[in-house]
């Protein structure tokens, strides 16, 4: 071969350097040559191809990787089951292989109707709390790939997905028995990472592969015109995004995905369809079971932005499918702010209220969306009762932009906000009963300063199924738990809090050699 390709270079003068003319007979001979070279590289290669799969590196560097992880844990809402999901090191080969879409800033798996980069579990296990006994879980698939877990509320059974080459599962598992059966083939959509939950303790609300749902749309071969996107003078600063829709083709593939099917399934397997077939983006169910909380994408679409920022319809439906009413239409949202920590106009961020039946809260910028314009206040909550009728009540105005609460009853909430800009996190504590009351300061600092992090509030399961803040029985006690930053490492703590005198009792504090840290009370 080298014999060949030295004759080549000379005859052909590839290099540049040689300026004597070639003659036919030589070209000639230079292009057999080269049909002589690539017909014996084809099968060199193929052949160096077959007989090469990926090398294994020696057992003790295998051990390394593929070392188990720590478990990670789920306590169930009556503290009697500790559930140990074990988790694989790194994914499969098989599973990295898997073909991927690109669409609206999301990567999705086209053989699954799932995210295409998950980390699940790949096995579990029960502990009986009361007297440590550890259980196998009996009826697992093989190599089962564990997903979205969640207990009913008298932790008499958990719920979680199984992905598989097919599609994704829905599976049950019972406590008392320590075995699991498959609930739902695979249909379940999880393309808008809108995981099952229970309604009650025996129906479950999840969003379903269309059965009608016919053969993904192909992209013509001929696009039928041009895409044209128009800048009409105005400055619109913006940020960019990866794996942008990028043609009408790309926006049927989103819809084909994305459009779903709202589902009951009760625990013999029996489904009831809810609602017509769309594009959903969200279904919560609210405490109580009867409503649910639902959001609905719809065009125009956009080339600029992730699916997150589409036209989104929100709506409280009941169970039994009637609208009950239209909260907010969000229009597409391409020109919000580049300053961290802007946001859009209008509603934003709904979510039920976890200690209350039935009670929807939101929230609305006071600055226009723009962190840096100057402004008192940048975020208003708002709650509204059911039957949902009438005017929405005003909750509480922040300073800071909204970063999400915990609930715990009319009396006490702990609101968190934020700044980016400072990096500034703030926790207030409000009455919800009374939002006449001003808004009182608990913790203001830099969540840059890791040392001094008080901890995040511990939650208890209410009647309800819903976290809310787990108090002592004088209800302005609370209980905090932390990683515990300090030049020694990571010491994770637990605290007790007295939200009147502000004084703090340490509980417990992890020490070397051991690294502990609290689950639940």
């Amino acid at each position: 071969m080298r014999k060949l390709v030295r004759r080549f270079s000379n005859a052909t003068s590839i290099d540049g350097c040689r300026s004597r003319p070639v003659s036919a007979r030589s070209m000639g001979s230079g292009v057999v040559l080269l049909l002589l070279v690539g017909l014996l590289a084809v099968p060199v290669h193929s052949a160096l191809a077959d007989a090469t799969p990926y090398q294994k590196p020696s057992a003790d560097i295998t051990a390394v990787i593929d070392a188990p992880l720590t478990p990670s844990t789920m306590v169930d809402p009556t503290r009697k089951w500790l559930l140990l999901l074990e988790r694989p090191s790194l994914p499969g080969i098989e599973e990295l292989a898997e073909p991927e879409l690109r669409l609206a800033g999301m990567r999705l798996s086209p053989q699954t109707n799932g995210p295409s980069r998950r980390r699940p579990s790949s096995g579990m296990q029960l502990i009986r709390m009361a007297d440590d006994e550890l259980r196998d879980v009996k009826g697992l698939p093989e190599n089962p790939r564990i997903d979205d877990e969640e207990w009913s509320d008298d932790g008499s059974k958990l719920l979680f997905t199984n992905t598989t080459s097919d599609g994704i599962e829905l599976w049950i598992l019972d406590s008392e028995k320590a075995e699991v059966k498959r609930l739902v083939g695979p249909d379940v959509s999880m393309t808008a990472n809108v995981a099952p939950r229970w309604i009650d303790e025996s129906n479950i609300v999840f969003l379903r592969v269309p059965p009608d749902r016919g053969p993904a749309p192909e992209a013509p071969r001929v696009p039928t015109g041009p895409v044209i996107q128009e800048n009409l003078g105005q400055k619109a600063p913006a940020a960019t995004y990866q794996d942008l829709l990028a043609s009408p083709s790309d926006e049927d593939l989103f819809d084909h995905y994305l459009t779903t099917q709202v589902t009951l399934v009760n625990l013999k397997g029996a489904l009831r369809p809810i609602g017509p077939s769309d594009v959903y983006w969200e279904v919560r169910p609210a405490p109580g079971g009867r409503y649910l909380l639902v959001q609905r994408l719809h065009r125009p679409y956009s080339y600029l932005v992730r699916a997150g920022r589409f036209p989104v319809r929100t709506e409280i439906w009941t169970t039994e499918a009637e609208r009950v009413r239209e909260l907010y239409d969000s229009p597409l949202q391409e020109q919000i702010p580049i300053a961290s920590g802007s946001v859009q106009t209008g509603p934003r961020s709904f979510e039920w209220r976890d200690d209350a039946p039935a009670t929807v809260m939101w929230t609305e910028a006071l600055d226009g969306g723009d962190a840096a314009a100057e402004a008192e206040y940048r975020d208003q909550l708002y709650t509204l009762e059911a039957p949902f009728e009438g005017r929405p009540r005003p909750l509480v105005k922040l300073t800071l932009r909204y970063g999400g609460i915990t609930w715990g009853s009319g009396r006490l909430a702990l609101v968190n906000s934020w700044e980016w800009k400072t990096r500034r996190q703030m926790t207030q504590i409000i009455q919800p009963g009374q939002p006449e009351l001003d808004p009182v300061v608990l913790f203001d600092r830099s969540w840059e300063d890791r040392y001094n992090d008080p901890g995040s509030p511990i939650t208890r399961v209410n009647e309800m199924g819903r976290p809310v803040l787990m108090t002592a029985q004088d209800d302005h006690t609370i209980f905090l738990s932390g990683i515990g930053a300090s030049p020694e490492g990571n010491r994770p703590f637990l605290d007790r809090l007295d939200l009147e005198t502000r004084q703090t009792e340490r509980l417990f504090r992890s020490e070397a050699p051991y690294y502990e840290r609290v689950i639940t009370l």
